[in-house]
């Protein structure tokens, strides 16, 4: 599933940064259960967290999205969304982007990932084309490359 579009991070301060990113997206479940998310994937630009709890009413609980900055300079965004699956609720990643390879900023990033979203560790899947350096960012940040990808 490839699908690029602008995703937009609020800050606590409900600042847009307009962050161009590609979707990421947790694989714990069966694809006829992201029937809804091929759909979201083709709607109109996500504004904010209450879009994309209405958007995904039917399955999402939650979602939230946050800004790092360095010297007034954006950084990175981080999109996140909880996903109910039956009585399972899933953490996944749906936008994630660096503008400034920071190497001390890594630890930082990875720190407000578990403090926003309240964990310790995503299996997480990405597409090809975004960002050449998706993957490596991604395991600079501890998380695991889901092994069917």
């Amino acid at each position: 599933m490839r699908a690029k579009q602008t995703a937009v991070a609020n800050d606590s301060a409900g600042y847009n940064s307009g962050v161009r990113s590609e979707r990421l997206i947790v694989k714990y479940f069966e694809p006829k259960d992201l029937v809804w998310l091929r759909e979201m994937s083709l709607d109109p630009i996500m504004k904010s967290e209450r879009d994309w709890r209405e958007t995904g009413k039917l399955w999402a609980e939650h979602g939230l999205a946050r800004s790092l900055y360095y010297n007034g300079k954006l950084v990175a965004s981080v999109g996140m969304i909880m996903f109910k699956l039956g009585e399972a609720h899933v953490w996944g990643i749906y936008s994630f982007e660096i503008k400034y390879c920071i190497r001390p900023l890594i630890r930082k990033l990875r720190m407000m990932l578990k403090v926003y979203a309240n964990i310790n560790e995503l299996d997480v899947i990405w597409t090809s084309a975004a960002f050449p350096a998706a993957e490596r960012y991604v395991k600079a940040l501890g998380f695991k490359r889901h092994k069917g990808m």
